[in-house]
């Protein structure tokens, strides 16, 4: 999560991830860094063309690096790549406002 959120959104968003059973967290960290990387392999099968690709990644997004993101959205030609300034993973929990600034306007792309 980012640095500055509110505590009580950190204790909010810390208490969904919490929901899960045992084992949920590792299988997470397994699709993100294995079968959910879509820089292993899979990405040169997606056609912008045909799907656009709108990539928002969180400036503290450990698991989905800015950098990570930039990459992917390279090799794919993304329709969008927009690094989101003091969010983290959870954007939409730590910060609505901020994520809402951020996602408007790409829905406002896709919707034209």
């Amino acid at each position: 999560m980012a640095r500055n959120i509110d505590p009580a959104e950190k204790w909010e968003t810390l208490w969904y991830y919490m929901q899960g059973g045992p084992g949920v967290f590792m299988g997470d960290l397994y699709y993100y860094f294995e079968d959910g990387d879509l820089r292993n392999r899979i990405a040169g099968g997606i056609d912008t063309d045909q799907c656009p690709l709108y990539l928002l990644t969180g400036e503290y997004d450990l698991s989905a690096t800015p950098e990570m993101s930039a990459q992917l959205a390279q090799e794919v030609g993304a329709t969008h790549f927009e690094v989101m300034r003091g969010l983290g993973h959870f954007p939409m929990s730590e910060n609505y406002q901020a994520f809402r600034d951020y996602l408007l306007p790409v829905l406002d792309q896709i919707r034209v």
